[in-house]
């Protein structure tokens, strides 16, 4: 699919402006590894299927790539399919931010302890952690405590 729009933030997260975003296909932006699912997403909407979010990679006008989390939907003209709506927020530094935790046993084997020692680290304060579920994650940084 083309693009036939493009907000300010789209233009400063892909870094392409409203001028050449406009002239380029989806395919010349998805990391290749995610240009299947996105054309199956793409499919599924001139399909009929409904709206859905899905996460991704682009390769950014300066190389760099960003993860995106997007969702869209059919849009509907005389009940005909016109195009798709698409909304996408950046979540690379959430991608990296959990790329970088270990779980409680990970940190546990890295530093050579017990999981009590590493829960007793977290819940005195002296080790940050998020808690997402099961298990409490700790920052891969605690592995060199």
């Amino acid at each position: 699919g083309n693009f036939t729009s493009i907000n300010a933030a789209g233009e400063r997260v892909m870094g392409y402006s409203q001028a050449e975003t406009l002239r380029m296909n989806v395919s010349e932006i998805v990391a290749p590894e995610a240009l299947r699912i996105v054309r199956g997403q793409i499919d599924g909407k001139l399909g009929g299927e409904a709206p859905t979010t899905i996460e991704f990679d682009i390769i950014a006008k300066s190389g760099q790539r960003v993860s995106l989390e997007a969702s869209s939907r059919l849009q509907i003209e005389d009940g005909r399919p016109t195009g798709l709506h698409g909304v996408a927020r950046d979540i690379t530094d959430r991608k990296l931010a959990e790329e970088r935790c270990v779980t409680v046993a990970e940190g546990a084997s890295r530093m050579r302890g017990s999981k009590m020692t590493v829960y007793r680290l977290v819940h005195s304060g002296e080790l940050a952690a998020m808690r997402g579920g099961r298990p409490i994650r700790a920052p891969g940084r605690a592995e060199n405590r």
